[in-house]
């Protein structure tokens, strides 16, 4: 993205707060939201809370930023942005009742996912044990994402990586499948699995509900499951 480029972005926010650009903007700027994720995380004192909560923190910190942003101000956004960023971790962390939020936020996603994938997969034309074939894979796939996920967000810790080359493979994989999907499902799947927000915040992100989101996140899986498939590669889920 080059400066005029994102100018005519922060134009077309300034008129329409909802307009698509704004996908595009914190895709650009999520290294700041990164940045800082790490930054804080290399200071922590304990282990109790993990990576992804410090990230999710800053992602929220970067989504208000993106919402809350002027250019006519004067501050260029990553400096705009960078505080807020600081500020949302810092409270959220202060906030945080450690690993017992953890263990909780992560009981909630996966929850979420369940839900997501059972409530929405009601084909009437297939039979019960299809049925829960289906359901299998996918709740399979969904904790394949969740690790390629890990991946990408620690990618910069080093001596936190484990299974590195195999599972660099499946993430370059999932990777390529994830950019053809429908742009909606695209951000539904990057956001939740690569920056770790939930569904409440994905359904303040898109302005839908979080039924809807719970559709997009199913349609997705579906669609990822198809295209994963054609590459004829030998699925080998590790629960």
């Amino acid at each position: 993205m080059d400066k005029q480029q994102e100018e005519e972005y922060w134009k077309t926010l300034k008129t329409n707060p909802q307009a698509p650009e704004r996908f595009e903007l914190i895709d650009h700027y999520t290294y700041l939201a990164r940045n800082s994720a790490v930054h804080y995380y290399r200071l922590r004192s304990s282990d109790d809370i993990e990576f992804n909560d410090y990230l999710q923190l800053a992602m929220l910190g970067l989504l208000e930023s993106v919402q809350r942003y002027d250019p006519e101000k004067g501050a260029s956004f990553s400096t705009f942005a960078n505080y807020r960023i600081k500020g949302a971790l810092l409270n959220g962390l202060e906030k945080s009742t450690e690993l017992r939020d953890q263990i909780a936020f992560f009981r909630r996603s996966r929850r979420t996912r369940i839900t997501s994938i059972t409530e929405n997969n009601l084909n009437e034309n297939e039979d019960h044990f299809t049925k829960l074939v289906s359901i299998t894979v996918e709740l399979a796939l969904s904790f394949m994402l969740e690790d390629a996920g890990f991946l990408i967000r620690e990618d910069m810790l080093d001596d936190e990586l484990y299974d590195k080359e195999c599972t660099r493979i499946l993430s370059n994989q999932l990777g390529i499948i994830i950019d053809k999907l429908p742009e909606k499902e695209r951000l539904i799947i990057r956001n939740h699995y690569f920056h770790a927000m939930s569904f409440d915040d994905l359904a303040t992100l898109c302005s839908l509900s979080k039924g809807r989101i719970s559709q997009l996140h199913k349609s997705a899986l579906t669609r990822i499951r198809a295209e994963y498939e054609k590459l004829n590669q030998t699925l080998d889920f590790k629960f």
